[in-house]
């Protein structure tokens, strides 16, 4: 059986654009820590922005890089899935939004419905870093 994760991708406006139900390793340093590596320095743009910083063409396109890049990094068939209804068997739960002005993204984790954080993917990288430190 393996570590089942949700990841909710919200719009600009906070509405829910998008679930990725994740099967297997969905605990902080797995699917946690794939999703703040992904999304770190990742700008939110909106129409073609000349940079050297990866970008995504608002939430939408962000939601579908960060399914093709977890499918691709997953390596099996039948461990990401899109727009799956919770089972509520899922101890993890992500959330990726909209930051604001600063075009980048926020992310919140929830292990067994109590927050545990909430902050830049720089900042949940630093916090996976301190609990696998503690292991």
């Amino acid at each position: 059986m393996g570590t089942h994760a949700l990841i909710k991708v919200y719009d600009e406006n906070i509405d829910l654009l998008t679930t990725i139900y994740h099967h297997y390793d969905g605990y902080l340093s797995g699917v946690g820590k794939k999703i703040a590596e992904f999304t770190l320095g990742r700008m939110i743009v909106h129409g073609f922005n000349d940079t050297n910083k990866p970008i995504a063409n608002g939430m939408g396109n962000l939601a579908a890089q960060l399914i093709y890049h977890l499918v691709q990094v997953s390596g099996m068939v039948g461990n990401v899935y899109i727009d799956v209804p919770s089972s509520g068997e899922e101890e993890y739960i992500y959330e990726v939004y909209f930051s604001g002005t600063d075009k980048e993204v926020k992310l919140a984790c929830t292990v067994d419905n109590e927050l545990r954080f909430l902050g830049s993917p720089a900042e949940v990288l630093e916090w996976i870093a301190s609990m696998e430190d503690k292991q």
